[in-house]
């Protein structure tokens, strides 16, 4: 590590130190002799940031030729070579065992397998390197991290404990281990991981992050935006922070900061699909439906399989643009991967029940999948009884209709949704009259 150094030699009976003529720069160092002392090997960093290995050789004289490179002597991301000869004849070596060296190559083989989503091979590879080196804890992450990639929280947890018994103040194990502890339903827990690993790395974006995440999601808003608000300090090019303090903000009404926390996250990564969806969702609650569904388009686009995306985009896509076969298919798909969203069966019976087409209108499964949202809601949301209110109406349920509809009117008054004790008022009129709620503007 040090600027440079410089070889000499001097004559064996004593006399004055010599510099040799093999010297490059910068940074000669870790010189070995050959057994018959006619040859030098040294490392050097002349042509490279790492070390190379080069030869000279020394006469009877003392004298030494210029080095020479040798080839394909030592691995390319070395920051350092330790050349030796060994005595041994020229057909004396068969193979030279490296444990370490071998140990390395797997290492980062499995890595390899890692980044390109190929987890159970990586899993493979990490349990066959931990069965030699169990007491490795880098490996005992990794391994980890390849399990919880996979989905096997449990499992990882394992592994990161052990690794936190061969170095308790491995910072990346403790945020690791919190990941895992949270996706296992133990927030408690995971939060005592982040803190710990913020007392050796105080300056972990990471850990801030995710730290703010999980109280955020426990409901401690105010620690959430501090511990947030440091990590986009640290590292202002975090995306996931950024989104994430957007988050904390808007759960707070602080609608007009989140979303400029969702338009940086975006920004700095626009290939992340929940930061994409907050943004959407900030845009519409401003009724900015149509900037808000290029937003969600994108975040269906990066991960098909986001339920809420595809909800939210059935929404603009409906009220927006009165495209409902589309908004219908993309409903159906949320419920497909998350049957039990209550916010999308309440979108879905409403176009069910209320849409101006007779052609989108069925009221059998406007019904059902109306009764289903209040049953899971609890029949405390005053929105979701008003949907299936309409449902009943369509239906030709009329008593049940006005029935329902005076529960969510009485909701509506207690929460103070003035807006929609109003439409509830007008609704409640049709049915009673035995006449049907259809839908007449956009916007809902």
């Amino acid at each position: 590590m040090r600027p440079d150094s410089q070889l000499y030699i001097v004559p064996a009976q004593g006399g004055q130190a010599r510099r040799m003529r093999a010297n490059m720069a910068p940074m000669n160092s870790w010189h070995s002799f050959s057994p018959n002392g006619r040859w030098l090997v040294f490392s050097s960093k002349r042509r490279s940031p790492y070390t190379q290995m080069y030869l000279t050789h020394i006469d009877e004289e003392g004298n030494d030729s210029p080095a020479i490179l040798i080839e394909n002597s030592t691995a390319a991301n070395r920051a350092v070579n330790l050349p030796e000869f060994v005595n041994i004849p020229q057909d004396g070596m068969v193979k030279i065992s490296t444990p370490a060296v071998d140990m390395y190559t797997k290492f980062d083989e499995a890595v390899q397998l890692g980044k390109k989503g190929q987890y159970e091979a990586a899993i493979a590879e990490w349990e066959k390197i931990a069965e030699t080196d169990a007491d490795d804890a880098r490996v005992q992450n990794n391994l980890g991290s390849a399990l919880a990639w996979s989905g096997r929280f449990e499992e990882a947890v394992r592994h990161y404990e052990k690794g936190l018994e061969l170095n308790p103040q491995y910072h990346a194990i403790h945020n690791n281990l919190g990941l895992a502890l949270a996706a296992t339903g133990h927030p408690d827990e995971a939060i005592l991981q982040f803190r710990k690993g913020l007392e050796f790395y105080p300056e972990s974006a990471d850990l801030h992050n995710n730290l703010g995440r999980v109280l955020a999601a426990r409901g401690q808003l105010d620690e959430a935006t501090a511990q947030l608000k440091k990590a986009v300090e640290i590292d202002s090019n975090l995306a996931e922070a950024q989104n994430n303090l957007g988050r904390v903000l808007a759960a707070k009404g602080q609608m007009d900061e989140a979303t400029a926390q969702f338009e940086k996250a975006v920004e700095l990564n626009p290939n992340l699909a929940d930061a994409q969806n907050n943004l959407g969702i900030a845009l519409l609650s401003t009724r900015q439906l149509e900037e808000a569904k290029p937003h969600f388009e994108k975040a269906v686009e990066i991960n098909p399989e986001f339920a809420e995306a595809h909800c939210y985009l059935g929404i603009v896509l409906y009220y927006s643009q009165d495209k409902v076969p589309e908004a219908l298919a993309h409903w159906r798909e949320a419920l497909r991967l998350v049957p039990d969203d209550v916010l999308t069966m309440s979108q879905m019976a409403h176009v069910l029940a209320a849409s101006p087409e007779a052609s989108d209108r069925n009221a059998e499964e406007a019904v059902k999948i109306a009764e289903r949202a209040v049953q899971l809601s609890g029949a405390h949301n005053p929105w979701y009884l008003d949907t299936l209110a309409m449902a009943y109406a369509n239906a030709g349920r009329f008593p049940e209709a006005s029935e329902t509809a005076r529960h969510a009117l009485d909701l509506a008054t207690q929460q103070n949704q003035s807006q929609l004790v109003e439409e509830l008022n007008a609704r409640l009129r049709l049915y009673e009259a035995r006449q049907p709620y259809r839908d007449t503007s956009k916007g809902r």
